[in-house]
């Protein structure tokens, strides 16, 4: 963190210090040495605004504080010392003490662990542990289990908890809750926001704030959050019943994938549970309301009842508005709603949870319209959108709400002197600002015009570019289309001069100018999410807008010339200019063709059709124009079949491949002769897995389509295959096969006279037996086996005369590799950039380095090698271990050194032909 001057102290050493101060690692006396300290350190900024850097800012940035980052930091941190004394006088919070046995942490902290790799924590059948609970004098049995979804609740040291007590005791009323630091929850805003919905008798969880200590050691000044049980229901006078949700978990585990969010589930197509299933199967009572509840929450997402016949229109409408006005749109979020089915209306009633209150957004100034899919579709309903307006303004202007707002200011105040004591720098929720949003939201709803381009940019909402035409005798023209529901018109459209900015007319004297762009009207189709919904103006507007085409003069003879067009708005008569970039030709075709079976088989006359498979007659054929197989169908070639390629063709296919020949008769693909090369094979995600048996593939020089170049003669993307009895031979590529994404099995595959590389694994897992390579990478450098983000098994490797390496293992790849032989060969074995390699019974002669581990890029750490049974004859250097990885060779851990990577990159065995 970079403050300004301040003597004999180091920016890191007032980064580390602010940091503890906000984590809280200090209490008692040595607090307010602290504090003064901090005051010492940061003396001086009150004037201007503090430039900040490094993790302790990062850290406010990500959960609100900017506020702190300003020009009022100096202020907070002055008035510092005064909100930690008054939240040493604040009155005691609970303590709770958790015993749990040494057997059951260790399965917490293994869950936790596990979901610190995954970056989720997925929950599973057997997470609970038995543990005790003591408040007081009373110790009640109770069974727990960790938390939370995201990192924020188990990274840092941090661990979140569900409590379930045992045997019909309660820990402060409650007989489930959860157990989390503050910050999960952004501190004080949740029980502030939840204290709002229950003031204005909606259902929303208890809040309070414990010390919790585990087996006598202090945890933290802790959450304490009310779980979905019929305590929540009983304290808010609701009758027991059932409490059901979307079911998030298949999203959870899509994210875990790295499936983008918009792709990992909607809830129009997720499970719907209830909490406390156990306890509902027992009761038939409760049985039949949970079928209730689901098949009422199922009808509303079908489109078969209206949300007001499945919802109780008045309490939805109403918690829409709330969590809209305290900017706390992350409890709308179908992923977070819960709902309680009322037994006496036979409708369900959303139960606010998990607001995240935005503190940067609860002002006037920040109202943003961030209604998903699920919560436009709920204000659909005319009766829930008119119980939304009458909350809003309920909550912009009453006597009842500047109480409320009064009472829970009060409430802040006395979280505040709480939590302060452990994170001070916790600057008070403008609660005033909730009526202002309100009044706001209102002022869009009801706008006559669409107020959101009230303030707009022209430049930003009308867009423009100039295309020059590669086809010879094209012309030149310029394409400009207006997004906004008013009229506009291009009075003039000039090239500027790089070299001397002199402007020349670009239409070349065109009468049509000027050229009126029509205004967008508004449509009454799906409505994207970041548009207002009410009112027709508010709707959605044309998409796509009107491309309007004006011819050009050819631009002068200038590199640097530019498009400058001049228009007017015509509501006010306003003027502004427009630099238009240079475009691109629209595509007029995928730039990867998708295939047309019926242009196949007129273009191929060996091909044959039957049912979803496209066969290859038996024979020898030639090839003259490129092979394109559609999805959904498997290209199939047989025993005894050669495929004759004419130079620039393969085969591009979206389906699967079944390439099947024998031992006595091969399938064959080629070029048309011995110094010719065609472009080779793709399979891309085919959706099914491929098989290569007894196939020789040489003479590939990988594919250059405009606009699309693969450089491999042969590569699966995202598809299963095996490959068993393959020859890979004169292959003028850069790898010869490359696997992406995709698992693969491997038996019996041999490379030889490769340009450079030979097989690339990349992201691909799978397993290898007897692999053989011959004169790799004569031309440009080459590795034999490469990985790269791969896990793979390899029994048998026989590799002569490999100009690079004859295993590369980088990005975190793991290999287990036995049965290997390696002759002449500028490296045996390498692992880098956080891989791991274990070798065992492996033979090395006459290479130039034996075994090395090296860090090429530092973001994947260290690398390790384990080699047992390992023979190194004639090799320049054995062994080379750079400081920080590690390298033992037959139990003997080798010293490390220091390694210039770059230096070994640029020159000699590992630096590659240029273009390759």
């Amino acid at each position: 963190m970079i403050v300004h001057e301040a003597p004999r102290w180091s920016w890191r050493q007032r980064a580390d210090l602010l940091r503890r101060l906000i984590q809280g690692k200090r209490s008692g006396p040595a607090y307010v040495g602290v504090g003064v300290l901090v005051i010492v350190l940061l003396g001086g900024t009150a004037a201007s605004r503090v430039d900040v850097k490094g993790p302790a800012v990062e850290w406010m940035l990500a959960h609100g504080y900017e506020w702190q980052l300003n020009d009022r930091m100096s202020f907070e941190i002055l008035h510092l010392p005064f909100d930690w004394a008054r939240g040493l006088l604040s009155p005691g919070i609970p303590r709770l003490y958790m015993d749990i046995s040494f057997e059951n942490l260790q399965v917490l902290q293994a869950q936790r662990a596990q979901a610190l790799q995954r970056g989720v924590l997925i929950h599973g059948e057997d997470d609970e542990v038995s543990a005790k609970l003591r408040i007081g004098s009373r110790s009640v049995r109770i069974k727990v289990r960790l938390k939370g979804d995201t990192p924020v609740h188990f990274e840092g040291g941090r661990r979140s908890f569900l409590v379930k007590v045992k045997g019909g005791d309660a820990v402060m009323g409650m007989r489930s809750f959860a157990l989390q630091h503050p910050m999960t929850r952004d501190y004080q805003t949740e029980p502030l926001f939840l204290e709002a919905v229950r003031r204005h008798g909606l259902l929303a969880p208890r809040y309070e704030f414990v010390d919790l200590y585990i087996n006598g050691d202090f945890e933290g000044r802790l959450a304490l959050e009310e779980h979905f049980s019929k305590e929540l229901l009983e304290s808010q006078g609701r009758r027991e019943s059932v409490i059901i949700r979307l079911d998030e978990s298949n999203f959870w585990r899509l994210r875990e994938q790295n499936m983008p969010r918009d792709m990992a589930g909607d809830y129009d197509f997720v499970p719907i549970d209830a909490f406390q299933d156990s306890v509902v199967a027992r009761s038939p009572v409760l049985s039949q309301q949970r079928e209730n509840a689901v098949r009422l929450l199922d009808a509303f997402r079908r489109g078969v009842l209206k949300p007001s016949q499945v919802f109780d229109p008045d309490a939805l409408g109403g918690m829409i508005a709330i969590a809209e006005a305290w900017s706390a749109v992350h409890a709308l979020d179908w992923r977070n709603v819960r709902f309680y089915y009322n037994p006496v209306t036979a409708r369900l009633e959303p139960i606010a949870y998990d607001g995240k209150v935005l503190i940067e957004q609860l002002t006037p100034e920040r109202i943003v319209d961030n209604r998903a899919a699920f919560t436009r579709a709920l204000l659909a309903d005319s009766a829930v959108e008119r119980a939304h307006r009458q909350m809003l303004h309920q909550l912009a202007d009453s006597p009842r709400e500047r109480a409320l707002t009064d009472s829970l200011n009060d409430r802040q105040n006395e979280i505040l002197a709480v939590l302060r004591r452990h994170y001070p720098l916790l600057r008070p929720l403008p609660l005033n600002d909730v009526a202002v949003r309100a009044r706001g939201i209102l002022a869009r709803e009801v706008a006559g015009e669409p107020d959101r381009f009230r303030d707009w940019k022209p430049e930003h909402l009308l867009w423009a570019q100039y295309v020059q035409p590669s086809k010879a005798g094209s012309e030149a023209y310029m394409e400009v289309a207006s997004r906004i529901p008013e009229a506009l018109s291009i009075l003039s459209v000039a090239w500027k001069s790089a070299s001397n900015g002199t402007f020349t007319d670009a239409t070349g004297g065109n009468r049509a100018m000027p050229v009126d762009l029509k205004p967008m009207a508004p449509v009454d189709d799906a409505r994207p999410w970041w548009w207002t919904r009410t009112s027709a103006l508010k709707r959605p507007l044309s998409s796509p807008p009107e491309r309007v085409h004006v011819p050009l003069v050819p631009p002068p003879a200038d590199p640097g010339v530019q498009l400058v067009i001049r228009a007017r708005r015509s509501s006010n008569g306003q003027e502004f200019t427009l630099l238009a970039p240079r475009g691109y030709e629209p595509l007029t075709q995928p730039l990867v063709p998708a295939g047309d079976v019926t242009i196949a088989l007129a273009e191929q006359p060996f091909l044959r059709l039957n049912g979803t498979t496209l066969s290859v007659a038996r024979g020898s054929w030639k090839v003259t124009r490129l092979l394109t197989v559609p999805a959904g169908l498997t290209l199939a070639i047989g025993a005894g079949t050669t495929l004759t390629f004419a130079p620039g063709t393969g085969i591009v296919s979206h389906g699967p491949v079944d390439f099947r020949g024998t031992r006595e008769a091969p399938v064959v693909l080629r070029p048309t002769g011995a110094e010719t090369t065609w472009a080779g094979l793709v399979v891309l995600t085919p959706g099914g897995e491929s098989c290569l048996q007894h196939v020789s593939i040489n003479g590939t020089s990988g594919f250059t389509l405009p606009g699309w170049h693969l450089p491999a003669g042969v590569t699966f993307y995202e598809a299963a295959v095996r490959l068993h009895n393959v020859a890979f031979s004169r292959n003028r590529t850069e790898d010869a096969l490359n696997l992406v994404h995709s698992p693969f099995e491997i038996r019996d595959v041999s490379f030889a006279d490769t340009y450079s590389d030979a097989l690339d694994l990349d992201s691909s897992d799978g397993t290898i037996e007897r692999l053989a390579f011959d004169n790799i990478g004569w031309l440009g450098g080459g590795d034999a086996l490469d990985l790269s983000g791969s896990r793979v098994t390899l029994d048998g490797f026989r590799g002569t005369r490999i100009v690079d390496k004859a295993v590369d293992l980088g990005e975190l790849s793991q290999l287990t590799a036995r049965n290997v032989e390696v002759t002449d060969a500028g490296a045996g074995a390498v692992a880098k950039d956080g891989s791991h390699l274990f070798l065992s019974g492996a033979r090395f002669d006459g290479v130039r380095e034996g075994l090395m581990t090296y860090v090429k890029k530092p973001e994947y750490g260290s690398p390790g090698l384990t080699a047992i049974d390992v023979t190194i004859k004639h090799a320049q250097t054995q062994t080379v271990a750079q400081t920080g990885s590690s390298l033992v060779l037959n139990g003997k851990r080798i010293a490390t050194q220091i390694v210039d990577v770059k230096k070994m990159y640029s020159t000699g065995a590992m630096k590659k032909a240029r273009g390759l």
